[in-house]
């Protein structure tokens, strides 16, 4: 629906940028950024993102780790597929020792984890909805 809005279209040469517009404006739409931070304010990555269940963890992932200091990570079946920070969030490119530790836990035990090593707090959410995907979100946060 956003690249319906924004004007689209599948023959443009700027893909990157667009999904990023068009990614940015369904988080607005899905996920409106007073309500969400009033959430986020009272509640945990799982609660919030059962508050909004017409979300995937992923959209709930990203606009989580657009509004606050957080690196969001995903690997789907093992495989890095995502790594992503908020604008003037310094970070490495690749998911660093600790974050590679927290999600082979994560895998084997098959459930959230969650590691406080001040000044990181990295959270680890197992992810299996039955579609032949499990999905690790790792959320890491720099204490303020």
């Amino acid at each position: 629906m956003a690249h319906i809005i924004l004007g689209h279209s599948e023959l443009t040469t700027k893909r990157v940028r667009n999904e990023r517009d068009a990614d940015q404006m369904a988080a607005e739409l899905m996920l409106p950024e007073v309500e969400f931070r009033q959430r986020m304010a009272r509640m945990d990555f799982v609660q919030l993102r059962q508050s909004y269940q017409h979300a995937s963890w992923e959209v709930v992932g990203r606009r989580w780790a657009q509004l606050r200091p957080a690196v969001l990570t995903i690997f789907d079946n093992g495989l890095l597929r995502t790594r992503l920070a908020p604008p003037g969030l310094v970070h490495p490119p690749r998911p660093t020792e600790p974050e590679l530790s927290i999600l082979r836990e994560t895998i084997e035990a098959r459930e959230h984890l969650l590691v406080t090593d001040p000044p990181l707090t990295i959270a680890s959410y197992f992810i299996d909805e039955g579609k032949r995907v499990e999905r690790v979100i790792i959320l890491t946060e720099v204490d303020e």
